[in-house]
């Protein structure tokens, strides 16, 4: 087993357990709530706004795929079950 699979079975909520679909869906939400509506006027624009955004995305939106939680909380309540047990 490759070390990718390895975190995959250890938490498949972080690594997307091998579904790329969660991956396909994250980035279709940047482009349709980010990058297709605002229309930014450089790349220096772009890459301020999309900053603010995945803030927003990783640190204060609650998600569906994640039983409503926000991605941080899962993520670091992962890494201390991960230390717990090692």
């Amino acid at each position: 087993m490759d070390q990718k699979e390895d975190k995959e079975e250890r938490d498949p909520d972080i690594y997307g357990g091998g579904n790329r679909t969660k991956q396909v869906e994250r980035l279709r939400n940047v482009k349709d709530e980010e990058v297709y509506l605002k229309g930014h006027r450089s790349i220096a624009e772009a890459w301020r706004e999309l900053g603010i955004y995945f803030e927003f995305y990783n640190r204060r939106r609650w998600h569906q795929g994640l039983d409503n939680r926000i991605p941080d909380v899962v993520y670091w309540a992962s890494r201390q079950r991960s230390q717990v047990a090692a």
